[in-house]
């Protein structure tokens, strides 16, 4: 064999950003465990075919089609077998095409990787609150709270990035207890002020003082 060979549906399992270079990577899917083409590999042409997806990773899914070459570049043991690989349909013989025998339907998630990294910290943190999260306007309405303030003060804890959750809750009701005022006049002040939360010590002869680095 001569020339180039181009490994199946690399550019819809394989995406990269361009403006990043050659990629540090590769993925395995999963599904290849359940892929009947797969299960029908040796260990070592297992090994053999993963060796040659990271070397196709330097042409964007192309590979030289000599298993010679193949296997000086892939530091194997001895020549792949690139016929076996091509009637399997892992590599195409004839240039590209769209082949679903490389793994099962389904496109994988092509955003950047930095943009997973930070969904999966969202997606950590989600998890972390939802067993906590509460649901703060309908308790604040059980305490007489206007409508009015409700939105607005929900509003402002949402610019704060402030958490919804009982324990907050919670902490407020007793900061409000201890202030001896009204939910509605205490929830109307914290509107007034920008304020996320409330502490009772901020009163002082019915007015209110306006603090810093506030948590609840």
């Amino acid at each position: 064999m001569n020339g180039y060979l181009h490994i199946a549906n690399w550019d819809k399992w394989q995406s990269y950003r361009s403006d990043r270079g050659t990629p540090p990577w590769i993925k395995v899917h999963r599904k290849l465990m359940s892929n009947p083409q797969w299960a029908m590999l040796s260990d070592a042409e297992k090994g053999q075919l993963l060796s040659l997806w990271i070397v196709a990773a330097d042409k964007n899914g192309e590979i030289p089609s000599s298993p010679t070459i193949l296997k000086k570049i892939c530091l194997l043991d001895k020549n792949p077998n690139i016929n076996k690989f091509i009637e399997l349909g892992f590599i195409l013989s004839n240039g590209k095409q769209d082949d679903a025998n490389m793994t099962s339907s389904g496109r994988q998630d092509d955003t950047p990787e930095e943009r997973r990294v930070e969904k999966n910290r969202i997606d950590k943190k989600e998890k972390i609150y939802k067993k906590d999260i509460w649901n703060f306007e309908s308790a604040l309405a059980e305490k007489g709270v206007a409508d009015s303030f409700i939105r607005d003060w929900m509003k402002v804890r949402k610019t704060k990035k402030a958490t919804n959750t009982q324990t907050a809750f919670n902490r407020l009701a007793k900061e409000v207890e201890k202030s001896g005022m009204s939910w509605n006049t205490v929830i109307e002040h914290c509107c007034s002020n920008d304020w996320k939360g409330f502490k009772a010590e901020w009163v002082k002869n019915n007015n209110f003082t306006r603090k810093k680095g506030l948590v609840i």
